[in-house]
């Protein structure tokens, strides 16, 4: 059930500290970093796979953002944790997933046809397949981020236990 319940306290899902801001900007930072140092060196070109991580770290970061800004804040959305609370969670997160990751291929058709056009850059755009692939990437990533935030939500036993005595 969906409530309106207000809560206080803003728990980063995975550490489980109180969340800070400067955690999901550090890992944009790294991901962002990552990625321009492939887009430099060129190895989205000479390095076949190099975007298979990219897009499960982009969708796993996401996800991670979705539950900052929105998972554990009692007064936007609270939901109890069956089967159903899970279920909608897992929406939520994979469709924030899946809206960022449009955004960012937009982005990319945009440099494309913008940008690389006009210049001799590469093009960001590789193809239908491509694209597919970056979304069923984004949802991977989102997915297993998703599966370690209820995961450790629920937990059992040691997990559970630590867990809660880090709130």
């Amino acid at each position: 059930m969906i409530s309106t319940e207000r809560s206080d306290k803003l728990a980063h899902p995975v550490l489980g500290a109180t969340a800070e801001l400067g955690v999901v900007v550090v890992l944009l930072a790294v991901i962002l970093g990552v990625n321009f140092a492939g887009v430099f060196r060129g190895w989205y070109q000479t390095i076949w796979w190099y975007d298979i991580p990219m897009h499960l770290a982009g969708g796993a970061w996401v996800a991670l953002l979705f539950f900052y800004l929105i998972g554990d804040r009692g007064d936007i959305i609270s939901v109890d944790r069956g089967v159903i609370g899970n279920l909608l969670i897992i929406v939520l997160v994979l469709s924030f997933v899946s809206f960022i990751g449009i955004l960012w291929e937009l982005f990319e058709y945009l440099f494309d046809v913008f940008i690389a056009s006009r210049h001799p850059l590469f093009f960001a755009q590789q193809g239908l397949a491509d694209t597919m692939g970056d979304f069923v990437n984004n949802l991977l990533g989102g997915s297993a981020m998703a599966g370690v935030h209820l995961f450790l939500k629920r937990g059992s036993g040691i997990t559970r236990g630590f867990y809660r005595s880090i709130h």
